[in-house]
């Protein structure tokens, strides 16, 4: 979700945004993936579809953004190295 974000914000050309520095691909990048994240566990709590193994699902919630959260920071650490050869 990162790297879509990051796509569809600064390459995809749906806006007319010039390449960002390091801190603006940093919070771009958790800002999105939290925020699909919780959408997403929104969308499974409202469908019923969040069957978490063992029954536990706000522990089931919380490891799910935890990794939502640390896939946007390697994502935007990819980011950062591209910004820094483009």
């Amino acid at each position: 979700m990162g790297i879509l974000s990051l796509w569809f914000l600064f390459q995809s050309g749906a806006f007319e945004i010039s390449l960002p520095n390091s801190r603006e691909v940093f919070f771009y990048v958790i800002v999105s993936t939290v925020l699909i994240g919780i959408g997403w566990e929104v969308f499974e709590f409202a469908y019923g579809i969040a069957v978490p193994v063992g029954g536990n699902y706000p522990l089931d919630t919380y490891h799910d953004l935890v990794f939502d959260f640390l896939g946007g920071i390697v994502v935007s650490l990819i980011g950062r190295i591209k910004s820094l050869y483009v």
